[in-house]
């Protein structure tokens, strides 16, 4: 836990992840079979943070203890955990590992937890098989009955092709380094999220047109939020 330099300290001296390394080192003198970590990571910086994720990982790891960790951060629920319980107002959602969560939510409320930047959903209507969503056609869903539906879309499921259907407009672009976001608008004045590699060069006000692959889609029933397909 890296304490060695601290041995000597009042604890009003240290620092909230010290703090937090030392709340940990109580913990593993005990030799308990079961660890809880309710939000350890709330109070520190967003760089602490990062390397605390690391930290708990690594500790639990080696000591091969199971360990239940709340939080309310979905990123450290998909670094933290080997399997994750998604909770809405008490009761389970999903349990799964972090992938089969973020690619098979079972509800639009996980499909909405997970992932950063968040899921785009919009509302669409399934009849005879193809579903349609903000005025364009996408077939192959005959498994699922006609029915108002609610479509999720990850940003990074959008594919720029020129003859795509879809035409949306740029209306913001987020530089992060390595990806871009683009906030685009639908003619019919609907919001999506986009990622992009970074350096794409995309501009405020562009036009640009897309396509999403059918068995990226995420279908919920608009009634109950449940997972259609």
């Amino acid at each position: 836990l890296q304490l060695d330099e601290l041995l000597e300290r009042k604890p009003a001296q240290l620092s909230g992840g010290q703090r937090q390394r030392v709340a940990m080192g109580r913990a593993i003198v005990r030799e308990p079979k079961l660890f809880l970590f309710d939000e350890p990571l709330s109070n520190l910086d967003a760089q602490l943070r990062a390397q605390m994720r690391v930290d708990i990982r690594k500790l639990q790891r080696q000591l091969r203890v199971t360990s239940i960790f709340v939080t309310h951060d979905q990123i450290e629920a998909m670094t933290v955990g080997d399997r994750l319980a998604v909770l809405n107002n008490g009761e389970l959602e999903q349990i799964g590992t972090p992938m089969e969560v973020y690619s098979k939510p079972a509800s639009e409320f996980v499909a909405s937890f997970i992932g950063s930047p968040r899921i785009n959903i919009v509302s669409g209507e399934v009849k005879a098989g193809t579903l349609h969503v903000d005025g364009f056609e996408l077939p192959g869903f005959s498994q699922i009955s006609d029915q108002p539906v609610k479509v999720g879309i990850r940003p990074e499921d959008f594919v720029l092709e020129s003859t795509a259907k879809m035409s949306l407009q740029i209306d913001l672009v987020e530089e992060l380094g390595s990806d871009e976001l683009l906030y685009c608008v639908s003619p019919t004045g609907l919001d999506y999220r986009i990622r992009r590699p970074g350096g794409s060069g995309h501009k405020v006000g562009e036009n640009i047109t897309v396509s999403v692959i059918s068995e990226k889609l995420h279908l919920f029933s608009s009634q109950s939020g449940k997972r259609l397909n």
